[in-house]
């Protein structure tokens, strides 16, 4: 029993490492060379704009359309911004979790449809915005999609409306 454990583990580490023949585990994570995916930021548009929190005081809430012009279907794998935090999703009538949080982690965005991040739905919240962050500047987000590719789009900074609250 000792010899055919000993021998699966000898077969196991030289192909781990022997022959060049496995791959190192760098290899088996980069996705900058998946098919139909490097064009990903030609293709997808963004537009929006974003408004300080109403009830979060370093926050900034983030609407806008996003659209895949291609006929590939895309993957947006990160979200981020050198004047946040960090950046989640948000629905403004739902319970936020981990995962409603964690979306646009791994976000399809299908081929030749526009997909609408509304006041009122799920958008981005921009968390740890600076307060040096004013209204009429722009804050760059840089979307990234599977294949590595990246776009940054400004999002200018509009007056939150007053509150309605009593």
């Amino acid at each position: 029993m000792k010899v055919a454990q000993g021998f699966l583990l000898s077969v196991l580490a030289f192909g781990i490492v022997g022959s060049g023949v496995a791959y190192s585990a760098t290899e088996l994570t980069l996705d900058d060379n998946v098919p139909g995916q490097a064009n990903a930021a030609k293709d997808i548009s963004v537009m929006g704009w974003m408004r300080r929190s109403e009830h979060i005081g370093d926050a900034a809430n983030v609407f806008f359309t996003i659209t895949n012009n291609s006929r590939d279907a895309h993957l947006i794998t990160g979200v981020s911004s050198p004047d946040c935090r960090s950046i989640v999703a948000h629905h403004s009538e739902q319970e936020s979790t981990s995962h409603t949080a964690d979306l646009l982690s791994h976000f399809a965005l299908p081929p030749k449809i526009p997909l609408v991040f509304p006041v009122g739905g799920y958008h981005l919240v921009c968390q740890g915005m600076s307060s040096d962050v004013a209204v009429g500047t722009k804050v760059p987000l840089t979307f990234t999609f599977l294949g590595g590719t990246s776009l940054t789009v400004q999002f200018e900074v509009r007056q939150t409306p007053p509150s309605t609250s009593p």
